[in-house]
């Protein structure tokens, strides 16, 4: 199965949307939370101008942006300093997280992406609001925002994800229980 078939099905298992499938991209949401995966065909960028760069991909349409591919870390560094770019050059501020992954452990890290985007952009994707404990950092209530039951492909198991916010002091925590 080929990279780009693996990331389709586990977003299909994880409930997202398949809004738009294109041949780099498959762009999915979760709620409010929208999602891009580039399939890039080049290990390089060509766009100079970062205003450019955000219109061509999109990038202030969505949330975050997923970079799969054999060297994903050098094209995540480069879209990362254009949109820096375009902050300090412009003053266009783009609120996307940059995520980079391998392809050759494809399934393990676009679940810690997702977990890592998850965290940053909770407002768009909870799904529950309820008090869960107490803060480990400041002792105030524990908000539970973020339950989900799936099965995780690089647990190899059903797990409950979960993510906790503390808005007293800031404390997000993301927790994988295994089920069985």
């Amino acid at each position: 199965m080929s990279s780009f078939d693996v990331v389709k099905q586990l977003l299909v298992e994880r409930d997202f949307e398949i809004t738009n499938v294109s041949e780099e991209f498959i762009e999915a949401s979760y709620a409010d939370f929208k999602i891009k995966i580039w399939f890039p065909k080049v290990d390089y960028l060509d766009w100079y101008d970062p205003l450019l760069l955000i219109e061509a991909m999109g990038l202030d349409q969505i949330d975050a942006l997923v970079i799969v591919s054999y060297r994903p870390y050098y094209l995540a560094d480069e879209i990362a300093r254009s949109l820096s770019k375009a902050k300090y050059w412009y003053g266009v501020d783009v609120s996307v997280g940059v995520y980079a992954i391998d392809e050759s452990l494809i399934e393990k890290q676009l679940e810690e992406a997702l977990g890592l985007a998850f965290i940053r952009f909770i407002d768009k994707v909870s799904n529950i609001d309820t008090c869960n404990g107490v803060c480990p950092q400041c002792f105030n209530s524990l908000r539970l925002r973020y339950i989900h039951k799936h099965v995780s492909r690089s647990l190899g198991c059903q797990v409950i994800e979960t993510i906790l916010i503390c808005y007293s002091c800031g404390v997000k925590i993301h927790r994988v229980e295994i089920i069985d």
